[in-house]
């Protein structure tokens, strides 16, 4: 049995991401849900690497503009590795519970068939984002920040 036949043998309520007992527990805690990433990674042979790209970029546009996508990405790894992330942002749970009972994911999960080993998806529920802010009072705390390195010091290069 292939990994997407493998897919729809589950229950409709088994394809959402609704309800998750973090959802709950988030509820409870007041964290408001800001945007969950959907990540799929797959790592297809070389011969069929293409052949993934190709599928992946003809719907992103479409993927894109569904409503409650914020973003729909597509990175690939550099150098001799062939490894595909396919990254989508939903502004909510009901928003990726649609697109994923959607016609045009099973062209996602028909990438994911081309994967010479198990495609890895996961689900992020960001409740907080920070930026450089966070950066800057890290590394400007007083005793806390690594040590300094002398301006004649010479680092190692990698050859």
């Amino acid at each position: 049995m292939s990994f997407v036949d493998s897919l729809f043998l589950l229950s409709r309520k088994d394809l959402g991401i609704l309800p998750l007992p973090a959802k709950g527990l988030a509820r409870s805690l007041h964290i408001k849900i800001l945007v969950i990433i959907s990540t799929f990674k797959i790592a297809p042979l070389r011969k069929q690497r293409l052949k993934v790209l190709e599928i992946l970029q003809s719907i992103q546009g479409h993927i894109s503009a569904q409503p409650g996508c914020m973003s729909c990405e597509i990175y690939t790894e550099v150098g001799s590795g062939c490894t595909i992330l396919f990254s989508e942002h939903w502004e909510d749970e009901a928003a990726l519970s649609e697109h994923i009972r959607s016609d045009i994911y099973h062209r996602v999960l028909s990438a994911a068939e081309l994967s010479s080993t198990a495609p890895e998806i996961r689900f992020y529920r960001i409740s907080d984002t920070r930026d450089l802010e966070l950066v800057r009072q890290l590394r400007l705390a007083v005793g806390t920040g690594p040590p300094a390195v002398p301006e004649d010091t010479i680092l190692a290069k990698k050859v």
